[in-house]
């Protein structure tokens, strides 16, 4: 893992209440950068845990075999759905998953902390929009810092994922929840194997 560069905004942490009893912004800035340092070593971690299974069933060499190890696998099921699966399907959402992990490991994110009211809206944790020159850039509001550890770091996972997939839609709003993630898997799962959420709580 590369060290990340960090830019912090003025009043950052403005929205969140992480660092309310922390005694200076120095000492904010700090703790947010260990959070941050934190959550990008558990995010390899937690991408590595998913790729194993994935592995194992790709070394099957008949077809059949293959499908049927997924079919098998209730997490792949739940989160990326049965329906029609191939094996250029598996590798798709394993090469996805590997790109993830790889820039986790081997890039230098270029991090910039928002106050929380300048996301687009104030459900958001985190924004990238998908920019080609740029794809370890983005933006992480103050609430991020609210979440637990383990939602730290696969939504970095998800984020990542931002530079070649975008957010889809299950009954006309976007499967962004753990719910309407699962629901894309079963209803739509080729859309569910391209949406960041499904990534991000398939690794949770």
């Amino acid at each position: 893992m590369k060290t990340p560069e960090v830019t912090f905004k003025d009043n950052w942490f403005k929205g969140g209440t992480t660092y309310d009893d922390a005694r200076d912004i120095k000492t904010r800035e700090k703790l947010a950068r260990t959070d941050i340092e934190n959550a990008i070593l558990d995010g390899i971690a937690r991408a590595k845990t998913g790729l194993t299974p994935l592995n194992e069933i790709l070394k099957k060499k008949k077809r059949k075999n293959k499908i049927s190890a997924w079919k098998n696998n209730a997490l792949l099921v739940e989160y990326f759905g049965k329906k029609k699966i191939k094996p250029r399907h598996i590798k798709a959402v394993r090469r996805r998953l590997r790109r993830s992990k790889k820039r986790l490991e081997e890039k230098k994110l270029k991090l910039t902390i928002k106050k929380q009211s300048d996301a687009p809206k104030s459900s958001f944790i985190a924004l990238n929009r998908g920019a080609f020159f740029s794809p370890n850039s983005f933006v992480i509001f103050a609430t991020w810092f609210d979440k637990s550890a383990v939602h730290q770091a696969t939504n970095l996972i998800h984020e990542l994922l931002h530079d070649w997939l975008t957010d889809k839609k299950i009954d006309g709003k976007y499967a962004r929840s753990q719910a309407q993630a699962r629901k894309l898997a079963k209803k739509k799962p080729r859309k569910a194997r391209r949406n960041p959420s499904n990534f991000q709580y398939y690794c949770y």
